[in-house]
């Protein structure tokens, strides 16, 4: 898969999630009975942006960054034109023989490795405005009840429309309790 658009939320992630999470997949063929096939394939997927759609606890992806290092267009076709005689002249076998050599195995119950770049791209997927009410949260920690109005400063500080405020409060971790009167006011409690 190259540059896909792939968001968080989306129907296109939801697939995709369902099909990682599981070694077998339903066939429904038209005039046969429903099977169920193991799925002999893995997921690539190559951008040229780091990934936004990760989530922090998310055990399924092996994110990593592979860099030429090459300058301009003469460079690296002269790169490619190189890279591609080696695999014509047994380059290809010489990566098949690498693999028949090597053993993998697949621990469905293992991480995957951790990289520098995984950190960055988790990181970077968070809303501030989210990581902002996290942060709130544990200075306050001995605050069990919040309204929206907690926070304040936080939705001015990132200019958080107040149509999206309960949605963010939802992503932070916060559970809608419902509406209740505290001092003169009626106010939505988390």
């Amino acid at each position: 898969m190259e540059e896909a658009s792939l968001a968080k939320g989306t129907a296109l992630y939801d697939e995709i999630k369902s099909y990682t999470g599981s070694d077998y997949t339903h066939t429904d063929r038209k005039y046969a009975a429903v099977g169920m096939h193991h799925t002999p394939a893995q997921l690539f997927m190559l951008s040229n942006r780091p990934p936004m759609f990760l989530e922090p606890e998310d055990r399924r992806f092996f994110v990593a960054r592979w860099q030429l290092g090459v300058v301009g267009a003469e460079e690296r076709a002269a790169y490619f034109a190189e890279y591609r005689q080696w695999l014509d002249s047994g380059g290809l076998e010489a990566i098949a023989g690498l693999f028949s050599t090597r053993e993998i195995v697949a621990d469905p119950y293992k991480n995957a490795p951790e990289t520098t770049e995984q950190i960055t791209a988790i990181e970077s997927a968070i809303d501030p405005t989210v990581a902002a009410i996290r942060d709130w949260l544990e200075e306050h920690e001995s605050v069990r009840l919040v309204t929206m109005k907690n926070f304040d400063d936080v939705w001015r500080e990132h200019g958080t429309k107040s149509n999206t405020r309960k949605h963010k409060m939802a992503e932070a971790g916060l559970q809608f309790y419902g509406r209740t009167k505290l001092g003169d006011k009626q106010y939505s409690v988390y």
